[in-house]
């Protein structure tokens, strides 16, 4: 696994996709096996997200989760909690966290969410000289995604303060809209 998340985005970046309609899967990890990354898809089957492109907008996606070794600072063998993965275009980018049904997964979606920010300001990848500095991102978008809850109420207070806090917003929905 790649050291950096600049590194991450030059190896892992998926192939360019301007269909109208794709979606985004966070295969369950197996006992025992080591967890594959997330990644997108025609086939609805078992996804954990909807991408809508409407306008065939050229869209990239990075899977981040389970190809960066990042350790806290605090734990030296626990690993950083980063969100699924992240799509860009030439003027937005969103951060994608996919789950499935279970307790608490709200609260877990955004704690890995705001982790991720914080690490992709930390690496320098979103200033200037990083990565993405020739690109201007007019949308930030954080997104917690949940096969099971495909209809989900809105809190705008919790979305004002998020951000506030990350500079991102942050939406609570199975369909992603670029």
């Amino acid at each position: 696994m790649s050291n950096t998340i600049a590194d991450i985005i030059e190896k892992y970046s998926e192939e360019t996709r301007t269909d109208p309609l794709f979606y985004m899967i966070d295969p369950p990890q197996q006992k025992g096996e080591k967890k594959e990354y997330a990644y997108t898809t025609t086939e609805e089957e078992k996804a954990d997200a909807k991408v809508s492109n409407p306008s065939s907008i050229p869209v990239t996606f990075v899977p981040l989760d389970q190809t960066l070794d990042i350790y806290k600072e605090s734990k030296g063998t626990d690993q950083e909690s980063l969100c699924d993965g992240l799509l860009y275009t030439d003027s937005s980018l969103y951060l994608v966290e996919l789950k499935s049904e279970r307790e608490s997964w709200r609260k877990e979606a955004k704690e890995q969410l705001e982790n991720t920010i914080e690490l992709l300001k930390k690496s320098g990848v979103l200033s200037t000289g990083g990565k993405f500095a020739s690109i201007k991102f007019k949308h930030r978008y954080a997104y917690a995604c949940n096969r099971q809850r495909r209809t989900i109420r809105n809190q705008h207070e919790k979305q004002k303060r998020f951000y506030k806090e990350n500079g991102f917003h942050l939406l609570i929905k199975w369909e992603i809209k670029i």
